[in-house]
């Protein structure tokens, strides 16, 4: 058996998205209908704990960032949502109980992937997860597809 160490060295371009006042977006912002960059699809995006910038979470969208952010919002503990949603915006609402708060970023490019393509962009989201290790990703599930 022989051994093949891999070095992978490569950089991530993250767009920080506005609110409706062309400010930096935070949780619970109303987002701006004028910034197409919510309408983007086939992305990485990432929310990130404003007063660490420890990033909390990474996840890809095949939709659009604000149908992906409906689902966020509409986390609520008593709701039907998924347990990442609930995940994510129980750490928004506790984060603002302190003054702090979660930021969203994405990405349109990840060398090496196509995020036009679903497995691509599935694998290049676990590629980030790994590199990033976001803390409310502690284990990394497998995806059905």
């Amino acid at each position: 058996m022989s051994i093949q160490k891999i070095f992978v060295d490569f950089s991530v371009n993250w767009i920080r998205l506005t609110n409706d006042k062309g400010q930096p977006y935070k949780w619970c912002d109303k987002i701006s209908k004028d910034n197409k960059d919510w309408e983007t699809k086939n992305i990485i995006y990432r929310w990130v704990k404003n007063s660490t910038q420890c990033v909390a979470y990474v996840g890809e969208a095949g939709r659009s960032l604000s149908g992906r952010l409906g689902n966020y919002k509409g986390a609520k503990p008593e709701g039907r949502a998924g347990v990442t949603n609930k995940k994510v915006y129980n750490e928004a609402e506790n984060l603002k109980k302190i003054g702090d708060f979660l930021y969203l970023e994405f990405t349109v490019a990840v060398c090496g992937f196509n995020l036009n393509d679903d497995r691509d962009r599935i694998f290049a989201e676990s590629f980030l997860i790994g590199h990033t290790k976001p803390y409310l990703q502690g284990e990394v599930k497998k995806k059905a597809r």
